[in-house]
Protein backbone atom coordinates (compact mmCIF):
# COMPACT_ATOMS: atom_id res chain seq x y z
CA UNK A 1 0.00 0.00 0.00
CA UNK A 2 2.87 2.66 0.80
CA UNK A 3 4.50 1.88 -2.58
CA UNK A 4 1.07 2.77 -4.24
CA UNK A 5 0.44 5.93 -2.81
CA UNK A 6 4.31 7.28 -3.38
CA UNK A 7 3.62 6.16 -7.06
CA UNK A 8 0.56 7.75 -7.08
CA UNK A 9 2.50 11.30 -5.25
CA UNK A 10 4.81 10.56 -7.83
CA UNK A 11 2.09 10.70 -10.91
CA UNK A 12 0.97 13.47 -8.86
CA UNK A 13 3.88 15.46 -8.98
CA UNK A 14 4.21 14.60 -12.46
CA UNK A 15 1.50 16.22 -13.66
CA UNK A 16 1.41 18.90 -11.56
CA UNK A 17 4.23 20.11 -13.40
CA UNK A 18 3.13 19.31 -16.63
CA UNK A 19 0.36 21.28 -16.00
CA UNK A 20 2.23 24.19 -15.07
CA UNK A 21 4.40 23.92 -18.04
CA UNK A 22 1.34 23.75 -20.54
CA UNK A 23 0.50 27.03 -18.95
CA UNK A 24 3.27 29.09 -19.67
CA UNK A 25 3.67 27.74 -23.37
CA UNK A 26 2.39 29.80 -26.33
CA UNK A 27 2.35 29.32 -30.01
CA UNK A 28 -0.03 29.03 -33.06
CA UNK A 29 -0.33 25.58 -32.77
CA UNK A 30 -1.31 25.82 -29.01
CA UNK A 31 -2.99 28.43 -27.64
CA UNK A 32 -3.28 28.68 -24.14
CA UNK A 33 -4.90 32.43 -23.37
CA UNK A 34 -8.06 30.81 -24.54
CA UNK A 35 -7.91 28.16 -22.13
CA UNK A 36 -6.81 29.81 -19.25
CA UNK A 37 -9.69 29.15 -16.72
CA UNK A 38 -9.25 25.34 -17.90
CA UNK A 39 -5.57 25.00 -16.85
CA UNK A 40 -6.97 27.49 -13.83
CA UNK A 41 -9.51 25.02 -12.68
CA UNK A 42 -6.94 22.03 -13.24
CA UNK A 43 -4.50 23.09 -11.42
CA UNK A 44 -6.56 23.85 -8.83
CA UNK A 45 -8.11 20.47 -8.64
CA UNK A 46 -4.52 18.98 -8.78
CA UNK A 47 -3.88 20.80 -5.47
CA UNK A 48 -6.95 19.24 -3.89
CA UNK A 49 -5.73 15.58 -5.39
CA UNK A 50 -2.30 16.34 -3.71
CA UNK A 51 -3.86 17.07 -0.48
CA UNK A 52 -5.96 13.52 -0.61
CA UNK A 53 -2.73 11.85 -1.66
CA UNK A 54 -0.66 13.69 1.40
CA UNK A 55 -3.67 12.62 3.62
CA UNK A 56 -3.33 9.07 2.25
CA UNK A 57 0.06 8.83 2.82
CA UNK A 58 -0.24 9.97 6.11
CA UNK A 59 -2.68 7.10 6.89
CA UNK A 60 -0.69 4.48 5.79
CA UNK A 61 2.55 5.95 7.85
CA UNK A 62 -0.07 5.75 10.50
CA UNK A 63 -1.52 2.52 10.29
CA UNK A 64 2.28 0.96 9.56
CA UNK A 65 3.46 2.06 12.73
CA UNK A 66 0.20 0.92 14.63
CA UNK A 67 1.05 -2.48 12.79
CA UNK A 68 4.51 -2.26 14.23
CA UNK A 69 3.48 -1.92 17.89
CA UNK A 70 0.63 -4.79 17.72
CA UNK A 71 3.97 -6.59 16.45
CA UNK A 72 6.04 -5.79 19.15
CA UNK A 73 3.79 -6.01 22.19
CA UNK A 74 3.48 -9.61 20.59
CA UNK A 75 7.02 -9.72 20.83
CA UNK A 76 7.06 -8.47 24.15
CA UNK A 77 4.41 -10.82 25.44
CA UNK A 78 6.54 -13.66 24.25
CA UNK A 79 9.38 -12.79 26.01
CA UNK A 80 7.45 -11.60 29.36
CA UNK A 81 6.41 -15.41 29.10
CA UNK A 82 9.89 -16.65 28.82
CA UNK A 83 11.33 -14.46 31.72
CA UNK A 84 8.82 -15.80 33.86
CA UNK A 85 9.28 -19.50 33.05
CA UNK A 86 13.22 -18.69 33.14
CA UNK A 87 12.42 -17.47 36.34
CA UNK A 88 9.95 -20.18 37.83
CA UNK A 89 12.62 -23.25 36.57
CA UNK A 90 15.87 -21.88 37.56
CA UNK A 91 15.81 -22.72 41.21
CA UNK A 92 14.25 -26.03 40.04
CA UNK A 93 17.17 -26.72 38.10
CA UNK A 94 19.77 -26.09 40.66
CA UNK A 95 18.32 -28.39 43.18
CA UNK A 96 18.15 -30.96 40.73
CA UNK A 97 21.46 -30.40 39.53
CA UNK A 98 22.61 -30.33 42.70
CA UNK A 99 21.10 -33.51 43.83
CA UNK A 100 22.21 -34.80 40.46
CA UNK A 101 25.46 -35.41 41.58
CA UNK A 102 26.89 -39.02 43.23
CA UNK A 103 27.76 -38.03 46.69
CA UNK A 104 26.67 -39.98 49.88
CA UNK A 105 26.73 -36.89 52.15
CA UNK A 106 23.88 -35.31 50.54
CA UNK A 107 20.98 -34.43 53.13
CA UNK A 108 18.12 -36.34 52.74
CA UNK A 109 19.71 -38.83 50.76
CA UNK A 110 19.60 -41.88 53.66
CA UNK A 111 16.46 -40.92 54.56
CA UNK A 112 13.37 -43.27 53.48
CA UNK A 113 11.20 -39.72 52.53
CA UNK A 114 14.39 -37.61 51.62
CA UNK A 115 13.05 -37.52 47.94
CA UNK A 116 9.72 -36.61 48.82
CA UNK A 117 11.02 -34.25 50.91
CA UNK A 118 13.23 -32.63 47.80
CA UNK A 119 10.46 -32.63 44.88
CA UNK A 120 8.14 -30.92 47.74
CA UNK A 121 11.03 -28.12 48.42
CA UNK A 122 11.59 -28.11 44.57
CA UNK A 123 7.59 -27.76 44.16
CA UNK A 124 7.48 -24.67 47.33
CA UNK A 125 10.07 -22.77 45.27
CA UNK A 126 8.14 -22.94 42.09
CA UNK A 127 4.95 -22.39 43.92
CA UNK A 128 6.51 -19.48 45.97
CA UNK A 129 8.51 -17.86 43.03
CA UNK A 130 5.29 -17.64 40.83
CA UNK A 131 2.79 -16.43 43.70
CA UNK A 132 5.80 -13.94 43.86
CA UNK A 133 5.40 -13.16 40.06
CA UNK A 134 1.57 -13.02 40.18
CA UNK A 135 1.68 -10.02 42.56
CA UNK A 136 3.89 -8.45 41.11
CA UNK A 137 2.00 -8.49 37.53
CA UNK A 138 3.90 -10.03 35.35
CA UNK A 139 0.71 -12.15 33.67
CA UNK A 140 -0.97 -9.34 33.00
Amino acid sequence: MRRKVSHYSAVHDDHTYCAGILQTVESEAFRVSEQSHFYHDMLKLTQLSGQLIDGAESRVVSLARDYELVLQRRVDNRLRFLTILSAVLMPLSLISGIYGMNFNDMPAMGKPLGYLVVIGAMLGTAALTGGYLWRKGWFD
